[in-house]
C-alpha cells in the first residue's frame, strides 16, 4: 500500500489519521465496509 512504518505508528497511537484513499484500500483488502472499518459495526442500522 505504500505506507511507512512511522505512519502506521502514528495511526496506532492516535497521533495521525489515515486519509480516505488508505481507508478505502484497507476496506477493499479485508472486504469490509467503511462503517465496519471505522466504527467497528458490521451493519448499519436505519433509524
Amino acid at each position: 500500500m505504500g505506507v511507512t512504518r512511522s505512519a502506521v505508528t502514528r495511526w496506532e497511537t492516535d497521533k495521525g489519521i489515515l486519509d480516505i484513499s488508505n481507508l478505502i484500500a484497507i476496506s477493499e483488502l479485508y472486504n469490509i465496509s467503511l462503517d465496519e472499518l471505522i466504527k467497528g459495526e458490521s451493519k448499519v442500522e436505519k433509524k
